[in-house]
C-alpha cells in the first residue's frame, strides 16, 4: 500500500534537484511513491530525474512540454495512487521524518489535511541563513479554517501539507492558473484549507523552503499577475458562500502584502491601471459591507499608492544625493 504520493514539478532546477530528491528518498516513511514531472526543462534537470528514477523503483518520471506549474502539479495529481499526496518543490528539501510525522498526525485525527512549519531558508553564495515560520497553533486537537483562519494570512507554504486523496478527489481540486503563471500555490491553498472538514497541525518545523534572494518580489513577472490570484481567491469564497468575517481579514492582510509586492514590482506606467484596480479591490469590500467590517477602511486604499510613491519617487533623489557625496569628496 502507498501511503503517501510525492509530487516533484521539475522545471530548471540542475543545482538543487539532487539535494531535494536525496531528503526525499531518506523519508522514515517508506511506503511512498515518487512523481517526478518535468516541465519540458532546458538544463540537466530531466537527466538527473531519470538518473535517480533508474535506481529507485519508488519513482516514475514524466515528460510534458513547459506549461507551467499549476500543469505540472495536476499531472502529479492525476498520477498519484496514496492515500495521502505531499507536494515538494524542486529546489527545496525536507526533513527526514516529515512524511512519517505528517501521515501519523493525519490518520490519528481522521484529517483531510496535515500541515507543519517550515524553515525558510536564505540561501547566498556566502551562508544559508534559517528562521521557523508559520503559525503556532497550541491545539493538539483536529479544526476547520474557520478556528485559525491566521493560516490565510500567511505564506501559503502548500508543500509543508498532506492531503487526503479521496479529499482532493472528491472536491475536484485541482491547480489553477490563468493568463498568467506563477503564485498558482495561492488559489490552492484556499481550496484546500476552506473545504477541508479536519485539519490537524504539527508545530515542528519540518521542510526547508529554499529562498535565493531576500528581494523575493523580483519573481513577479508582471503586476497583473498577483491581482489575478487575489481575485481568484476572493472569488472561490464567495462562490463557496463565505459568511466568516474572520477568514476575510486574515486574507485582507495576505493580500495587503501582495499589494506592496505590487507597488515594488511596478513602474511608473503601470500606476494608472494599478490605482484602478486598487480602488475596485476596495470597492468590492464595502459591497459586502458585513463581512468587511473589521478591516473596512477607506483610507487604507492610499497604503498601496503611498508606498508606490515614496519608494518609486525617491530613488532619484537618493542617487542624487549619493551621486553629489561622491562630488564633494
Amino acid at each position: 500500500m502507498v501511503k503517501v504520493s510525492v509530487i516533484i514539478p521539475i522545471y530548471n532546477v540542475e543545482a538543487f534537484l539532487g539535494e531535494c530528491l536525496l531528503s526525499v528518498q531518506a523519508q522514515t516513511l517508506r511506503e511512498i511513491e515518487i512523481l517526478l514531472v518535468d516541465d519540458g526543462s532546458s538544463d540537466n534537470s530531466g537527466k538527473i530525474a531519470e538518473s535517480f528514477a533508474a535506481s529507485d523503483p519508488r519513482m516514475r518520471v514524466f515528460r510534458q512540454k513547459n506549461s507551467g506549474y499549476a500543469s505540472a502539479c495536476n499531472v502529479g495529481l492525476s498520477m498519484a495512487c496514496g492515500k495521502y499526496i505531499s507536494i515538494v518543490e524542486p529546489d527545496d528539501f525536507i526533513e527526514p521524518n516529515m512524511l512519517e510525522c505528517l501521515y501519523n498526525c493525519a490518520e490519528e485525527n481522521r484529517a483531510d489535511v496535515a500541515k507543519a512549519r517550515y524553515w525558510e531558508m536564505l540561501d547566498l553564495p556566502q551562508k544559508r541563513i534559517e528562521r521557523v515560520c508559520g503559525a503556532v497553533i497550541e491545539s493538539a486537537k483536529p479544526f476547520t479554517l474557520g478556528d485559525h483562519p491566521e493560516l490565510l494570512s500567511m505564506h501559503p507554504s502548500i508543500w509543508s501539507c498532506l492531503y487526503l486523496r479521496d479529499f482532493i478527489r472528491e472536491f475536484g481540486i485541482s491547480f489553477i492558473s490563468g493568463r498568467y503563471r506563477g503564485w498558482e500555490d495561492n488559489p490552492f491553498q484556499i481550496q484546500t484549507l476552506y473545504l477541508a472538514r479536519r485539519i490537524s497541525y504539527v508545530n515542528d518545523p519540518l521542510y526547508h523552503w529554499r529562498v535565493l534572494s531576500p528581494m523575493d518580489y523580483v519573481k513577479i513577472p508582471c503586476v497583473e499577475m498577483p491581482i489575478e490570484r487575489i481575485d481568484a481567491m476572493h472569488s472561490f469564497l464567495a462562490s463557496e458562500g463565505c459568511s466568516n468575517p474572520q477568514i476575510y481579514e486574515a486574507l485582507f492582510r495576505r493580500d495587503m502584502v501582495y499589494f506592496k509586492k505590487i507597488f515594488q514590482k511596478a513602474d511608473l506606467a503601470d500606476l494608472p491601471y494599478l490605482r484602478g484596480r486598487v480602488k475596485a479591490y476596495f470597492r468590492r469590500l464595502a459591497a459586502e459591507d458585513a463581512l468587511y467590517t473589521p478591516v473596512r477602511n477607506r483610507r487604507l486604499v492610499m497604503f498601496p499608492c503611498i508606498y508606490f510613491m515614496l519608494t518609486k519617487l525617491t530613488l532619484p533623489l537618493k542617487k542624487t544625493l549619493k551621486n553629489v557625496k561622491i562630488r564633494l569628496k
